[in-house]
């Protein structure tokens, strides 16, 4: 039978385009609305929970290993086991700008490296530490620490180290360094331990750089004048009293050094010199001192 005898209207139209919009579609448009939303908080929480994770990888990582050196063993240098009790910390710790702790713990860390037993790694942390500022109240400790590495077997990190001794020195760093210039046959030693003497500029190390210039060979008194030298003035006196030296080439190095550091005192004692001293070679060494002095200071 023909579709329009029963009264059926037939057009090309697609079936589903005379579908009423029904409630199913709605919540569909809804859905494709908030989707980007779901997604822009999805993305929120992800980033959040990623900075959250790193935060905690960083304080995991680096604060236990700032805190758990904080104590070192004496021998081994192994970092101890640490746990603060914060009720318990003592005024003095508590007190501390947060610099000087961040300070003290660069420094104990050197300190665990200088006992290293590799030679490469001990030798990295005396360079460290000659560039490390010097707290008047860690002085001792430090010292006792360096002279420790004087006992290494490595000569090389025994030479690198006196200059170490003598930034940081202590009451007893003087006779530490006369010590090990009097035995040392390493004619480099000496010469470094002569060098780390001057450099502590002391009344007590020009007075040791002197006494030192009694047996030293003569190709090293000019190691020990270069020495005095360093001390400028502060060693005037002492090198004058050198004058009368039973030693010629003692004599004339002593001259040597106040015409570089003498001052108006020390014209008197030269002239006496330069009139009396039974070397020839001392009495011009002197009158080239005392010309150099009087020049300088115009008279």
């Amino acid at each position: 039978m023909a579709a329009s005898q029963l009264g059926v209207v037939v057009t090309d139209a697609p079936a589903h385009a005379a579908r009423p919009y029904s409630a199913a579609d709605r919540y569909r448009s809804r859905q494709k609305l908030r989707q980007p939303q779901r997604r822009g908080v999805r993305w929120a929480a992800a980033t959040a929970a990623t900075l959250m994770f790193v935060f905690l990888c960083w304080y995991v990582w680096f604060w236990p290993a700032d805190t758990g050196r904080d104590e070192v063993s004496g021998e081994q240098g192994i970092p101890a086991a640490v746990s603060v009790d914060v009720a318990n910390v003592t005024p003095a710790v508590a007190d501390k700008p947060s610099g000087d702790r961040e300070q003290d713990r660069a420094l104990n860390r050197l300190l665990s490296d200088l006992t290293s037993q590799d030679a490469q790694v001990c030798q990295q942390a005396i360079s460290g530490l000659l560039q490390f500022p010097v707290p008047d109240s860690r002085r001792s400790e430090v010292t006792n620490h360096v002279e420790k590495v004087l006992e290494s077997g490595n000569p090389t990190t025994r030479q690198k180290v006196l200059p170490l001794l003598a930034r940081w020195h202590a009451k007893k760093t003087v006779k530490v360094l006369v010590k090990v210039i009097e035995n040392s046959r390493d004619r480099e030693m000496r010469k470094t331990g002569i060098r780390a003497l001057g450099s502590i500029g002391s009344s007590e190390s020009c007075t040791a750089l002197a006494a030192l210039m009694d047996g030293a060979p003569t190709q090293e008194l000019a190691s020990l004048g270069r020495a005095l030298r360093v001390a400028g003035s502060l060693a005037e006196d002492v090198v004058g009293q050198l004058l009368q030296h039973t030693r010629e080439t003692v004599r004339i190095e002593a001259c040597d050094v106040l015409r570089q550091i003498g001052g108006t005192r020390s014209i008197r004692r030269l002239s006496d010199v330069a009139q009396q001293d039974t070397s020839s070679n001392v009495r011009k060494a002197a009158s080239h001192a005392m010309e150099r002095i009087k020049n300088a200071s115009g008279r």
